[in-house]
């Protein structure tokens, strides 16, 4: 494997702790319309989903009505959740405030949100103009494209990335790209399994602690 030179991050999960947040808002907005989806269901079964895949398939199993009243009320309850609750993953900060590495994020989170969530906490100059989003290409992950065009615009080659994910979907995204990825599982959302799953969809290493990821790195 070549020398990492550039550290691609999921943000929801891996850089901040928000996929409890997100399902549990997500889960009350829903019951609210009338959707009997409950946390646990959130969590696996959209997870790393692009927030437009999950509304087609709401839309699938629950129907145009009920889904259209939840559209117009989650962005509101979402924005209010994490402004009053959201948190940086422990050790995360010290990471980026010490490597010699280029990173970036590569999130199908709305460019809105990532922007917002890195203003709540306090993050928004450390990734001043090395953020990424699903909004910047057509197919957001599972597939690969997201990761590459993030890899182009900082100007690196795939086989020189390491990508960090929380999700299985982010973890195939990253092999598709032609690019190494670690899994990590110590977000307040990844329950018992979950790191066997990013095992199995071809993760390298998977770890808990962000205070590991810098000898992670030097030894994979």
């Amino acid at each position: 494997m070549a020398n990492i030179e550039l550290v691609i991050f999921d943000f929801d999960g891996v850089i901040v702790d928000s996929e409890h947040l997100s399902s549990a808002v997500l889960a009350e907005t829903l019951q609210q319309v009338g959707v009997p989806l409950r946390q646990d269901d959130i969590v696996n079964q959209f997870t790393g989903l692009d927030f437009a895949s999950m509304m087609s398939q709401l839309v699938v199993d629950y129907g145009q009505e009920k889904i259209e009243l939840f559209a117009d009320k989650i962005e509101n309850n979402y924005t209010q959740k994490m402004r009053t609750e959201l948190q940086l993953i422990p050790h995360i900060l010290a990471f980026l405030q010490t490597t010699k590495l280029a990173f970036c994020i590569a999130s199908n989170s709305k460019m809105s949100r990532l922007l917002n969530n890195q203003q709540n906490t306090n993050i928004a100059d450390i990734f001043s103009g090395k953020t990424y989003s699903a909004d910047m290409v057509k197919h957001p992950k599972p597939a690969p494209d997201l990761f590459l065009y993030a890899a182009q615009q900082m100007g690196f080659a795939p086989e020189v990335c390491l990508v960090i994910e929380d999700g299985a979907h982010g973890i195939k995204a990253a092999n598709d790209a032609g690019m190494p990825s670690i899994g990590f599982t110590g977000g307040s959302h990844c329950k018992d399994g979950h790191a066997q799953r990013l095992t199995n969809a071809g993760a390298l290493h998977v770890f808990d602690n962000m205070s590991e990821l810098t000898n992670i790195i030097n030894n994979l």
